[in-house]
């Protein structure tokens, strides 16, 4: 299920009147987390008394992409360059959800649970370096040769168990839009087309829209990963479970009311159609791994399109110069008609094209997304005021 442009906008007051006006675009996991981690790092730099922020979407959280992803933290297939990046990310987040978990006013809120995750890959040791150093510390035990070869599958040359957190998004994404609220974030709707739309109204943005970048920014980078899930009733499943082969991904996640099964991997796929023969293929792999799943109900099934982009997640600053329309219709500041008719520069962060890690780096990269913009609102802050 794919979803479309949402913001947060923040207004900062300089002292002198004027205020700097920001949209963060995008309301999945890396939109709102974002959203939340910038109201956070103003809050520390005891900014918050001069901010204003409303969450704008054109569609519920509940309806995003990141509802449908079965929200293990797993590292598995990280695309940044260098892939440095997204170790760090990735680090950061799990400290993140850890010490939410730990916390007992936002354990149960949140949907993070503690779970064991069993994997086995047709990938070597070495071939996965960079997510073995992220996990070994996490009670890391590989697998034998004799449970290896359970599987009856030659393509499969290496496993290994840990622990991991699930982040269940029926829950997370609640969390986080009520953790909006507490912060006077404001909620409301609207859909933009093109970021020219949002000038003279907003001085920067961050860019949060996934695979809506394609359209949005031009970026012929961003392509879909088609994936279906089946959510089914299954409470003596305890274990997330994962068989990664060579051309095909599946997987077993116990989340609060349900399991996920999966699943699929369909590049350049936009369908957000349910497949039969897909259900069907997801089901018969799942039950080779647990043949009791054969007598689960269906709670549902469900369709997302991963954002990935083919050089990896794109976080970084640009400007862009914006001619300004003669008068805005929706601005809140009161002095829109000051700079009507004149060209301007649009500060951006971008943030999008995690692909498939979205939930395992959402959190290190929300909050590397707000400290750049947080740098920008200080420098601009004190022009505002010197001038």
């Amino acid at each position: 299920m794919q979803s479309t442009e949402v913001q947060a906008v923040v207004v900062v007051d300089s002292g002198s009147g004027l205020k700097s006006r920001v949209c963060v675009l995008g309301a999945g996991c890396i939109g709102l987390s974002t959203a939340v981690a910038l109201g956070e790092t103003l809050q520390a730099l005891e900014l918050s008394a001069h901010v204003d922020i409303c969450v704008i979407s054109d569609k519920a959280a509940s309806e995003s992409t990141s509802i449908v992803s079965a929200g293990a933290w797993s590292p598995f297939n990280i695309q940044t360059v260098p892939p440095e990046r997204g170790v760090k990310w990735s680090k950061r987040t799990r400290q993140y959800l850890e010490q939410l978990c730990r916390a007992p006013e936002s354990a149960a809120p949140t949907g993070i649970t503690p779970c064991t995750m069993i994997n086995a890959t047709h990938q070597s040791e070495s071939d996965m370096a960079h997510t073995l150093d992220l996990i070994r510390q996490h009670h890391y035990v590989p697998m034998s040769a004799d449970e290896l070869a359970s599987y009856a599958d030659p393509s499969l040359v290496f496993g290994y168990s840990w622990q991991t957190l699930y982040c269940d998004q029926t829950y997370y994404l609640p969390w986080l839009e009520e953790k909006c609220k507490a912060m006077g974030i404001q909620q409301c709707r609207r859909f933009v087309a093109k970021l020219d739309d949002l000038s003279p109204e907003f001085d920067a943005i961050i860019n949060c829209t996934g695979l809506g970048s394609r359209a949005l920014c031009g970026d012929s980078e961003m392509q879909s990963v088609r994936g279906q899930v089946i959510r089914v009733k299954a409470p003596w499943i305890k274990q997330i479970h994962c068989v990664n082969m060579p051309k095909v991904f599946t997987y077993i996640v116990p989340q609060r009311d349900c399991v996920v099964l999966g699943g699929v991997k369909q590049v350049g796929d936009w369908s957000t159609e349910v497949r039969e023969e897909d259900s069907a293929s997801i089901l018969q792999r799942c039950c080779k791994i647990h043949p009791d799943l054969s007598q689960a109900p269906t709670v549902d099934v469900q369709v997302g399109l991963r954002p990935q982009r083919l050089s990896g997640v794109r976080l970084e600053v640009e400007s862009i110069a914006i001619a300004q329309p003669m008068e805005s219709s929706c601005s809140t500041t009161g002095n829109e008609d000051s700079d009507a008719g004149k060209p301007s520069e649009l500060f951006l962060v971008h943030n999008y094209g995690h692909g498939s890690c979205g939930i395992t780096m959402h959190w290190g990269c929300a909050e590397e997304a707000a400290g750049l913009m947080c740098q920008w609102l200080a420098k601009r802050c004190r022009s505002l005021t010197s001038t």
